[in-house]
Formats: C-alpha cells, structure tokens, sequence
C-alpha cells in the first residue's frame, strides 16, 4: 500500500490515506463480491485481482472512520491524483462530483456530506470505454498486450486521500520565477475566498529565512511578490540544474484574521531554459542533454509504482550510467516522480498521452489533457520541456490534413498560453 504523502509538492500535516482495501465488483450490477488493493488498477498483480478481460463498468467502496485529527477539521477535501477514465463520487450515499480524464487529479470539500461520527462511506462508479478517442498513451484499446502496447489500465490507479484545513485552503498554487530580477510571483488560489492573507516562510538554499506577506485578494486569488538578494556581488541566486539541484523551501500559510486557515510545505527554484543556433541552454550555458525514454510501467504493478522511492531509485540508477534526464513517454506521472527528479537533478520532457483517433472528442480531451499536465507539473524545476504529440499518434494524416496541422498548433500555442517558460 502507498503510504507516503501523494503530493510532496503540496505536503500538508493533517491528511489521511483512503489507499488499501477496498470492496469491488464489475459492472453495475451484483454484489461486492471482490476486494482490491488501491492505488492499483485491476489489471495488475498487486491490486490482488490481476484481470486483463475487458471490463468498462467498475464499481468500488470503502467505509472509514476520520482520525482524531481531522474531526477536528472544519474542512475535510477528499483527493484523488487519478482515475482511468470517468467516475462518479458518492459520499455516505449522496453524489458529490463528476470527473472525466484518466491522467489528472481532482477533489472537492466533503464536509457537509460527512456523518457527524462515527463510520463514513465512500462509494465510487467508473466507466472505461475502450476506445480509441480518449487519451491512452501505452495503454492498449483492446484485451491483452499487442506490439508496444501494454494492456489498459481502468479506475484508481494513483492514490486517494483526504486532506484536513482549518476553513478555506488553498487550491492552486504557481511559481512564476525571474532569474535576472531574483523575483519570484507566486499566485495562490483559494476553495471559498475567504482567508485574507497569504504568508511564505522561504529558505534559501545558503540557509537565510526570508518572510513574505500579502493581503491583497481577488475572489480568493492572491499574488505574492517575493524578492531575493544575491550571497554576494560575485555569488549567484543558486540556480537549480541537473549538477546543482537547488531547491527554495517553502512553507505557505493561509490566514484570516491573523488565524491559520491551511499550511502547505512546497518550494520552488530559480532556473531558465531557451535554445539559440541549434543548441539547448540552461541559465544561459549550453547544455548537452543525455536522456532515457522512460515507459514508466511496473512489472505486476503496470502505471503505478509500488512505491515513491521507486522513482529515486531508478533515477540514481540512470545518473549512475551517465545520463542527466527522461523523456517521460506517454504518461502524465506521480507526483513523486517530479519530486525525485527536483531533488536529484534529473531533467525531464513531460508528453502528452495520444489518442489513437482524430475527431471532435478526441481534440477537445487532448487539449484538456494538456492543460491538466502544465498545471500539473509547472512548479516542477526538472521539466524543461514539454511534447504534446508522439510521432503521428492519432494525426496519422497530418502531412496533408489541414485539421490536423491545426491540431497541432493549437496544442502547441495553448501551452505557451500557459507557459512560455519552457521548450515545446
């Protein structure tokens, strides 16, 4: 069972893992007459079912009680970092929320669906269709295993969690950092709009703590200017690359008068990226990239890793041959993952899950997708790069099919919409 914090990016003290056993059964009819092991998809070993045959309706519950902890929580928000493909939430039998897309995270504050004590329920329905149209990435769209293709991964398939916050709490979080001003402006989004300050405790990598507050607020969204002097007239602002990994270590809290709403442990870096006359540039030196395309599948464990230090390990593994970065292939990943790559100093290409048709549904989930996958990983300093489309997956006709020329540019301006900080 995954039993570290899923979001190291996000970390907050009072949380509780819903990953382990659950009830589950196929289809929309019948009893629960199954158990699986969460975050594991029912495809693989470890989910304790191992079951590669075609099933598109899955049905999970849990009962649970709050930890001492969070019932003294005014807010109790219920995470999920993935589902394959589309599910229903319900909470002590009332629907709570709808989401659709296999790759990204999603959750809400369950507070007023909670009983008052003693045991909750959650129950959760999903479709996977399998179908060419969604985003799949290495999943296959047909039973079993066929040439690249690994078999498809359906439901909770990375962890599930609740996170606990005195009020509102934080929902957004984005580092916009600047090199040559040292300044950083960090955007802070809130649930309910009603904290009335944000306040970052940061320290830096040379070890001075620096305070910074803001309370101006609009609609629940904070800007926050923080500024950095150098060490000294000859020193730099320690530059995060793949050889000097430094990292800004932040501690966000969210106030209303002057009382602590929500607390976030995360950080940021300062690092910049640009290409001139054929060559890639980190903080302005040229830099030679040695990457390994990394399918990011488990043997018995398929998407899902067994545990965080996987990832630790399999990067150490590949610095140790010599190489300094991933192209993380047709996956949008743990959070883990992109943590280890920060801490370590591993750079890291982030792709976009193909579809394996062109159509209406399939643009409009791609394009969802990627802006999912920006948000995802844009505070992660190791991404330099991003790669909406593998080879012709899912525009075979782009050579000579408007559309799908058009396709690909609007994916490609729709990220530096959002981020023009990085490599396309």
């Amino acid at each position: 069972m995954r039993k570290e914090y899923p979001n190291p990016q996000r970390r907050r003290k009072v949380w509780q893992s819903l990953n382990g056993e659950w009830q589950f059964r196929f289809g929309d009819e019948g009893d629960y007459s199954l158990k699986i092991q969460v975050p594991y998809a029912y495809q693989s070993k470890a989910s304790g079912i191992g079951d590669v045959s075609r099933h598109e309706i899955l049905w999970y519950k849990r009962k649970f009680v709050l930890s001492d902890e969070m019932q003294n929580c005014k807010t109790v928000r219920l995470n999920f970092l993935a589902v394959d493909h589309e599910c229903e939430v319900f909470v002590n039998g009332k629907f709570v929320m709808k989401h659709e897309g296999g790759y990204s995270g999603f959750g809400r504050d369950i507070s007023p669906f909670l009983n008052n004590s003693g045991e909750q329920e959650i129950e959760i329905r999903v479709y996977d269709p399998m179908t060419k149209k969604f985003p799949r990435g290495k999943q296959n769209w047909e039973e079993g295993q066929q040439r690249c293709f690994y078999y498809c991964t359906s439901g909770i398939w990375q962890s599930v969690w609740l996170d606990g916050a005195n009020g509102d709490y934080i929902t957004e979080l984005q580092f916009v950092t600047d090199t040559e001003k040292t300044q950083v402006l960090a955007y802070v989004e809130t649930e309910c709009g009603e904290a009335d300050e944000i306040t970052a405790i940061v320290k830096t990598p040379h070890g001075t703590e620096n305070t910074f507050s803001s309370t101006v607020s609009q609609e629940g969204r904070f800007r926050l200017n923080m500024a950095f002097v150098k060490p000294d007239c000859v020193g730099d602002i320690h530059l995060w690359s793949a050889e000097t990994p430094n990292l800004f270590d932040t501690k966000l809290l969210l106030k209303k008068d002057g009382v602590i709403l929500d607390e976030i442990d995360t950080y940021f870096a300062f690092r910049k990226i640009h290409t001139e006359k054929g060559k890639v540039y980190l903080n302005d030196a040229p830099r030679e990239l040695r990457m390994v395309l990394n399918q990011s599948y488990w043997d018995g464990y398929g998407m899902t890793a067994p545990s965080a230090e996987c990832y630790k390990e399999d990067i150490l593994l590949a610095k140790e041959m010599g190489f300094n970065g991933m192209r993380l292939h047709q996956k949008l990943d743990d959070p883990w993952l992109y943590y280890y790559a920060d801490v370590l100093g591993f750079y890291v290409w982030a792709e976009t899950p193909s579809a394996y048709s062109f159509e209406p549904t399939s643009v409009k989930a791609l394009l969802d997708l990627q802006a999912d996958l920006v948000k995802r990983v844009y505070n992660n300093p190791s991404v330099i790069a991003y790669v909406p489309f593998n080879e012709s997956w899912g525009v075979k006709e782009i050579l000579t099919d408007k559309q799908q020329q058009a396709f690909a540019k609007s994916a490609y301006w729709l990220i530096k919409s959002l981020d023009d900080s990085r490599l396309v």
